[in-house]
């Protein structure tokens, strides 16, 4: 049975921390500052966001890109992989 009179010896100072863990202040800002000018970015294109201060172009009837997903994006990759999953299945 297990008792509790091994007590480890362990100070603050033996401890270390993972290798990998050590993030300055400098190095969170830039990341949080990229992360936030992508953000902004992405939302200037999205329809439903609060920001009035863009607009968005929105295709009209007639044009080629009308009912299909902006190019490159997710939607798009995943619209291409339900066509090729649905082509081999008829197949």
């Amino acid at each position: 049975m297990g008792t509790n009179s091994q007590i480890s010896s362990e100070t603050e100072d033996d401890i270390h921390p993972p290798a990998g863990l050590h993030v300055s202040v400098k190095g969170l800002k830039e990341g949080w500052q990229k992360w936030c000018s992508e953000h902004q970015e992405q939302q200037k294109h999205n329809p439903f966001s609060h920001n009035t201060r863009l607009s968005v172009v929105v295709p009209q009837r007639g044009q080629d890109d009308y009912g299909r997903p902006l190019q490159g994006s997710l939607t798009e990759r995943r619209g291409q992989e339900a066509h090729t999953h649905i082509s081999d299945e008829v197949q």
